[in-house]
Order: C-alpha cells, then sequence, then structure tokens
C-alpha cells in the first residue's frame, strides 16, 4: 500500500491506537514476547478489531528499517496532506502573530526539541 508507513516501538504503537485506530491497517508483534506490555496492547488490538499477527524479529528488524522497534510495528495509512493553499488558511485562522517552523529530515528528536525551545 502507497500511502502507508511503519511506524514503530511501544509508544508510538500505543499513541496510534489512542487517537487514531482506524488508521491502523495490521499490528506486527514479535513471536515469544509475552510481557505485560504485549498483553496490554494485544487486548487493545482485541478491543478495536485491529489486525494483528506474530511476527520474527527479523521481519520486525526489516520493518523499523534497523532502528529500535521493542519488540512491535504497525502499518498506518497516512494522512492526506493539505495543500499550500488549505495550510496557508489554517496558519491565518491560528492568531494575528502565528509563529510557522518549518523543518525537514528531522532524525533526531533531540534536533526537534531544541527547535521547538
Amino acid at each position: 500500500m502507497s500511502n502507508s508507513i511503519h511506524i514503530y516501538g511501544f509508544h508510538s504503537v500505543e499513541a496510534q491506537l489512542k487517537s487514531s485506530p482506524e488508521s491502523i491497517i495490521k499490528v506486527f508483534i514479535q513471536s515469544g514476547r509475552n510481557d505485560n506490555r504485549i498483553t496490554k496492547i494485544t487486548a487493545l488490538l482485541i478491543d478495536k478489531k485491529i489486525n494483528f499477527s506474530k511476527s520474527e524479529k527479523n521481519k520486525l528488524d526489516h520493518l523499523a528499517k534497523g532502528e529500535a522497534h521493542q519488540g512491535i510495528a504497525a502499518e498506518v495509512i497516512l494522512p492526506p496532506l493539505p495543500d499550500q493553499k488549505e495550510l496557508i488558511d489554517f496558519i491565518k485562522k491560528l492568531s494575528n502573530n502565528p509563529l510557522v517552523l518549518m523543518l525537514d529530515s528531522i532524525q533526531d528528536p533531540r534536533n526537534l526539541g531544541a527547535c521547538l525551545r
């Protein structure tokens, strides 16, 4: 599916489950993981009727492109991006003097935090 991405790690998957579960296509859980965090997420997935499967660690490594995945990943649908006019209209509605920060290719969350401060 070309309009989807993979997210990984407990916090990312839990946040997606709580904020927009309808965007989750499938969740991949590492085989052999049966700790409390996995049990909690599995219960949420069953409750929300979201497709999930047990997967080998190497599949999760591939989905996470070598990043730390904590034994969980999800395929999610990307939301549609606003066009330039929609974005400008939205910014104008925020306040008289909105601060717009445009960033590209942020890879380290600490760098994003520094920009926001």
